[in-house]
C-alpha cells in the first residue's frame, strides 16, 4: 500500500516539476542574444531613381526562427522609428522599405515604414519585445559606409564591420556582395567567364513592355547566375531565380531576362550600354550602341565578338545577321573567353502563306464581361484556294493555341473564339499576336502598344491597324477615310528674338494634300503671352500667331496641324531668347530697411534703404515707391551700383511711414510689384531690416545701418513678423525651398516647401500634376501668389514649374511655444509639447501653458488614437496651418507624435492584459512550487516512517 502512494505521489512531483520547466521554457523561449539578429545592410542614399527609395536589411545570425512581434528599429532622433512584425527565418533577412514596395526593385518588401533617414548619419537601434538592445549602428556623426553619389549601399562585414556594396542599389534579402564577407562564405569563389551578352531587343514594335536581354554560355559547363548583375545606364538587376525565371544558363545555352523580370527599360533613342558582372562585381562582358533602334531591329553579337543591328530576332536561338549588315553605331563588347560565337548568316524563316492568310480583326476589350465568345480573333483568306490550318499556332505573348481541323474557305473569314483559344487578350498594357504556319513560318503579326478601348475593335485598314468604332465579326472591316497626313512647318520673322519683343510665327507652309488643314496648336516649353493671355500652349485656326517671349535661354516650341479629315502632323523648332539688354533686371533689386519712427522729430528723418545685390548696376527710372494710404514716388534719376545701397530721405519722396502699421511697395515702369513690406509694432529709433543672411526674412532692429550691411539686434517683445512677399496675390513669385510636406499627404493637390529663411509654404497644382518629389529635396517653385481660406499658396500650372535643384536632409521642426503660431511660421515645420486637453475626431487640442491649438489628423497621414489618452503629454512636428481665423498644426506621419507624458492613473488594454497574464503566470508558478514542497515534505517524512517501522 504504501509503495502504491509512493508511486502516485512520484508521480505528482514528476508532473509538477514538467509543469514548472514548461512555465520557464515559455518565459526564456524566444528570447535572443544581442548580436543574433543584426542591421546587416541600409540604403539611406535610396537609389537612382529617387532618394526616398529607402531600404534596412534584418539577418538573422541564429540557427532558430525569431517572431518580431513587439520588435523595434528606432532612431535616437525618432525617425524612422518602426514597430515590427512578422517572422525570420534561421539564416533569412527581413526587409525594410519606405513608404511602399517599390524602394528596392524587384525584392518584395517583408514591411513597409514611413520617416527618412538622414544622408549626415542616424543612430539606429533593434530592441526585441523587451526592449533589450539587440543590435545597434551608432553612425550619428556620419554614415560609416555608403556612397550618394555612386548609390552603393552600406553593408555589413563577416567581422561586423561596415563597408560598401560592390554595387549600385547593393544586395537587398541576398549575401552581402563586400568580397570574402559574405555571411555564408568562407572561401573565394571562381566564377565563370564564359558568359556574355548576345542579343538585345530594345524595341520591339508590338510594346516596349516585351524588351528583353539575352545571355549566351560560350563554355562546355553549366553556368549559375544567381546574384549577377546585368546593368543598362539607369538601373541594375540582380539576376535571382523567381517564378519561371531561372538562373541557371546550360552549356552552350541561353538565358533570355525579359523586362518584367529585370525591370530595365533599353532606350530606344540617344544609345545604351549593357554591362554584365560577376557577383564580386567583375565585369564579364559588355555592349553598347549610340543610334536609335528602329523597330523589332535587335543588336546582336557576331562571330567576331561585334555587335551589329540585325533585322532578324532570335530570341532564345542562335543569332542571325540580316540587313542592315553595316554596323550602324555602338561599341563593340564582348566578354568570356573560349567557344565560339553561334552568329549563322540565312534568311529569315518566312511563310509561303505569308499575305495570304492575314489576321484581319482583334476585340480584346468587349463591352461587358471579358472571355467566351465576346472576346475574339479574326483570320482572313485573301486566295482562291482553301487553306487546311492544321498544326498551325497563333500565339500571344504569354500562351498559344494550336489548330487542329481547321480550314478557311477561299475569300471568307475564321473566327476564333476566347473560348476555344484560351487566349486571354491584354487589355492593359499592350498585346502582340503572330499566326505560324505548321513549318514554324510566320504568316502574319498584329500588334499594339496601347490600353484596349472597351467596346472597341483592333482591325486591318490596308495600310494599318485602327481602332474601330464598330466591330465587324466576320465580314468586311469599317474602317474610316484613307486620309494622307498634312505636314507641319513653320518659320520665325525674327532672326534674332529678344525678350518681351513681339514676334510672328507664319505656319503658311504648312499644307495638306487631300485636305485643308483646320486647326494650329503651338507648344511651347516655357510660358508665352499672346493675345493677352499667358500660357503654353494655343491653339488656332489661322497659321500665325504672335507671341512674346517671357524668359530668356532656348525655348522648345512644337507646331501641330490637324486636319479635317483628323490627321496630324508636327513640326520641332528650338529658339534662343536673347535678354532685352536696355531692359533693367529688378530680380535683384531689394527694399533693405525702413526708418518708420525715428527719435525725436519724424519729418525729415524718415528714410527708405534700397539695395541691389546683382553683379550690374540696374537703372530704377520710372520705377515708384508706394506707401498704402499714401504718397506714391517716382524715381526719375537713380542708377544702383553692383551690390550698391540707395536711401531715399522723406525729404525727396515725401512718403510718410506710418508709426502704427504700414505697407510700402517698389513698382516697375509697367506697373508690377517688384517688392512688398508690411510691418507693424514700430518703436521709436528702431529700423524695420531685411536679414540679409535668410533672403527675404525681416526683423526689427535698434542698430540702423545707412548704406551698409544690416545688423540684426534687440528683440521686439511680443512683435509678430507679419506677412512679406516678393509679390502680391495674383502675382509671380520664384521661390527656392526643401519639401516637409509630400504630395499628396496633406492634399491631393498640395505640398509644402520651407525657404532658408524658415518660412513656409503651400504649393498648388489643380491637375495635381507634380514631379517625384522626396523629403528634404531643395526645389525652386515658379507661381502665383494665392490665398486658401487665409494661407499663403502658390499656384502652379504643371511640373514644369517646379525644378528639383538637389537632395538632401529633411528639415527639422522649430521647437515653439503655442503663443509663437502665427503668420511667422505659416506653412513652415514645427515642434510643439503640451498636454492633450480634448479629443473630437480629427481634431485634437494641446495645451502647453502658453495658449491652446487645435491639432488636426489628416486621412492620408494614418495617425490613429491609439493608447493615446487626454491628459497625456503629447511632442507634436507638424506644418502651420491656417483655415479662415484659426491657426492650426498639420502632423504628417504617425511619428510625428511621440506620447512623453502618461496621465496619472490611465492604464491601456494593452498594459491591463499584459498585467494580467504576468498576474496568472506568477499564480501558476506559486501553485507548482507549493505543490513540489509539500510533496518532497511528504516524501521524507514518510520515508523515516518507513525505517521506524
Amino acid at each position: 500500500m504504501a509503495k502504491m502512494l509512493n508511486q502516485k505521489i512520484n508521480y505528482w512531483l514528476v508532473l509538477a516539476l514538467v509543469f514548472l520547466s514548461v512555465f520557464l521554457f515559455i518565459k526564456i523561449a524566444g528570447a535572443v542574444a544581442p548580436g543574433e539578429v543584426v542591421i546587416n545592410e541600409i540604403a539611406w542614399m535610396g537609389t537612382a531613381s529617387s532618394s526616398a527609395d529607402e531600404w534596412i536589411e534584418i539577418y538573422n545570425k541564429s540557427a532558430s526562427a525569431v517572431d518580431l512581434t513587439g520588435w523595434q528599429m528606432k532612431a535616437k532622433d525618432g525617425t524612422p522609428s518602426i514597430d515590427l512584425a512578422g517572422q525570420i527565418e534561421p539564416g533569412g533577412y527581413f526587409l525594410l522599405e519606405r513608404t511602399d514596395d517599390n524602394s528596392a526593385p524587384g525584392v518584395a518588401a517583408d514591411q513597409i515604414y514611413s520617416g527618412d533617414l538622414s544622408n549626415s548619419g542616424e543612430e539606429l537601434r533593434l530592441l526585441d519585445s523587451n526592449q533589450v538592445v539587440i543590435d545597434e549602428v551608432l553612425a550619428g556623426s556620419g554614415w560609416s559606409a555608403g556612397d550618394n553619389t555612386t548609390k552603393l549601399t552600406m553593408e555589413r562585414k563577416i567581422d561586423l564591420s561596415w563597408g560598401n556594396s560592390l554595387m549600385a542599389g547593393g544586395t537587398p534579402k541576398a549575401l552581402n556582395g563586400s568580397p570574402g564577407d559574405q555571411q555564408d562564405k568562407e572561401e573565394p569563389t571562381t566564377y565563370s567567364t564564359d558568359s556574355v551578352i548576345n542579343e538585345l531587343m530594345p524595341n520591339p514594335s508590338e510594346s516596349d513592355d516585351y524588351e528583353w536581354i539575352e545571355l549566351y554560355n560560350n563554355g562546355a559547363t553549366v553556368v549559375d547566375l544567381a546574384n549577377w548583375q546585368i546593368a543598362d545606364n539607369s538601373k541594375v538587376f540582380i539576376i535571382n531565380a523567381t517564378g519561371t525565371f531561372t538562373t541557371i544558363i546550360e552549356a552552350r545555352g541561353f538565358l533570355v531576362i525579359p523586362k518584367v523580370v529585370s525591370g530595365i527599360s533599353l532606350n530606344n533613342t540617344g544609345g545604351e550600354g549593357v554591362t554584365l558582372k560577376n557577383p564580386d562585381g567583375v565585369m564579364v562582358s559588355q555592349t553598347s550602341y549610340s543610334e536609335s533602334a528602329l523597330d523589332d531591329y535587335v543588336w546582336a553579337r557576331e562571330e567576331g565578338g561585334d555587335y551589329k543591328w540585325s533585322t532578324t530576332a532570335t530570341e532564345g536561338q542562335k543569332n542571325i545577321i540580316t540587313a542592315p549588315v553595316e554596323n550602324i553605331g555602338g561599341s563593340s563588347g564582348g566578354g568570356g573567353s573560349g567557344g565560339t560565337s553561334q552568329t549563322e548568316e540565312k534568311k529569315s524563316a518566312g511563310s509561303s502563306f505569308k499575305d495570304k492568310i492575314i489576321i484581319t480583326e482583334i476585340m480584346p476589350n468587349p463591352f461587358g464581361i471579358d472571355g467566351g465568345k465576346n472576346e475574339w480573333i479574326e483570320i482572313y483568306n485573301t486566295s482562291t484556294e482553301p487553306v487546311i490550318l492544321d498544326d498551325w499556332k497563333i500565339k500571344d505573348n504569354f500562351s498559344f493555341y494550336i489548330f487542329k481541323n481547321k480550314r478557311v474557305e477561299p475569300k471568307n473569314f475564321l473566327v476564333l473564339g476566347r473560348e476555344e483559344t484560351g487566349l486571354v487578350l491584354n487589355n492593359e498594357g499592350g498585346e502582340a499576336l503572330e499566326l505560324i504556319d505548321k513549318n514554324g513560318g510566320l504568316v502574319a503579326k498584329a500588334s499594339y502598344k496601347v490600353k484596349a478601348p472597351e467596346g472597341l475593335s483592333f482591325g486591318w485598314c490596308g495600310r494599318s491597324f485602327e481602332w474601330l468604332d464598330t466591330p465587324t465579326e466576320g465580314a468586311e472591316n469599317k474602317c474610316p477615310v484613307e486620309n494622307d497626313k498634312p505636314a507641319a512647318y513653320f518659320e520665325v520673322n525674327k532672326y534674332q528674338v529678344v525678350l518681351g519683343e513681339m514676334i510672328m510665327m507664319d505656319a503658311e507652309e504648312s499644307y495638306d494634300t487631300d485636305g485643308k488643314i483646320i486647326k494650329y496648336i503651338w507648344e511651347f516649353s516655357d510660358e508665352v503671352m499672346a493675345s493677352q493671355e499667358k500660357n503654353k500652349i494655343f491653339e488656332t485656326n489661322a497659321p500665325i500667331i504672335g507671341i512674346r517671349f517671357l524668359k530668356t535661354g532656348i525655348n522648345k516650341v512644337t507646331l501641330k496641324v490637324v486636319d479635317d479629315l483628323g490627321g496630324e502632323d508636327i513640326f520641332k523648332q528650338e529658339i534662343e531668347v536673347q535678354p532685352d539688354k536696355n531692359k533693367p533686371d529688378y530680380e535683384n533689386i531689394f527694399i533693405n530697411e525702413l526708418m518708420p519712427n525715428p527719435k525725436g522729430l519724424d519729418s525729415g528723418n524718415e528714410w527708405i534703404e534700397l539695395y541691389n545685390n546683382g553683379s550690374g548696376e540696374v537703372d530704377l527710372i520710372g520705377c515708384s515707391l508706394a506707401m498704402n494710404k499714401g504718397k506714391t514716388y517716382k524715381i526719375t534719376n537713380l542708377v544702383l551700383p553692383a551690390k550698391g545701397y540707395a536711401v531715399l530721405s522723406d525729404k525727396i519722396t515725401k512718403i510718410v511711414l506710418l508709426n502704427s502699421e504700414g505697407d510700402l511697395k517698389l513698382i516697375d515702369p509697367e506697373g508690377k510689384t517688384i517688392r512688398e513690406i508690411n510691418y507693424s509694432k514700430v518703436l521709436e529709433g528702431w529700423s524695420y531690416a531685411r536679414d540679409e543672411e535668410k533672403g527675404n526674412s525681416w526683423e526689427w532692429t535698434n542698430k540702423p545701418t545707412l548704406k551698409e550691411k544690416n545688423i540684426i539686434a534687440g528683440q521686439v517683445v511680443g512683435s509678430k513678423a507679419v506677412r512679406t512677399s516678393s509679390a502680391g496675390d495674383g502675382q509671380a513669385i520664384r521661390i527656392v525651398g526643401k519639401v516637409i510636406v509630400e504630395p499628396g499627404l496633406l492634399g491631393k493637390n498640395i505640398f509644402y516647401i520651407q525657404e532658408e529663411g524658415g518660412r513656409g509654404a503651400q504649393i498648388y497644382s489643380y491637375y495635381k500634376d507634380f514631379p517625384n518629389l522626396a523629403m528634404g529635396d531643395k526645389v525652386e517653385v515658379v507661381g502665383v501668389v494665392g490665398d486658401y481660406q487665409g494661407e499663403r499658396r502658390i499656384k502652379t500650372k504643371s511640373r514644369n514649374d517646379i525644378k528639383v535643384l538637389s537632395n538632401g536632409e529633411m528639415v527639422a521642426p522649430t521647437e515653439v511655444q503655442v503663443e509663437d503660431v502665427g503668420e511667422d511660421n505659416e506653412g513652415a515645420m514645427v515642434k510643439i509639447t503640451g498636454q492633450l486637453t480634448e479629443i473630437k475626431g480629427a481634431s485634437w487640442w494641446l495645451d502647453d501653458g502658453t495658449g491652446e491649438l487645435k491639432v488636426y489628423l489628416k486621412q492620408n497621414a494614418n495617425i490613429n488614437k491609439g493608447q493615446i489618452e487626454v491628459g497625456d503629454t503629447l511632442e507634436v512636428s507638424g506644418v502651420v496651418s491656417q483655415y479662415q481665423d484659426e491657426y492650426r498644426l498639420l502632423p504628417r506621419y504617425p511619428e510625428d507624435i511621440k506620447v512623453v507624458g502618461k496621465v496619472l492613473g490611465a492604464e491601456t488594454e494593452g498594459d491591463k492584459t499584459e498585467k494580467e497574464n504576468s498576474d496568472i503566470l506568477k499564480y501558476l508558478l506559486a501553485v507548482a512550487v507549493a505543490v513540489i514542497l509539500v510533496l518532497i515534505t511528504y516524501i521524507k517524512k514518510n520515508s523515516g516512517s518507513k525505517k521506524n517501522f
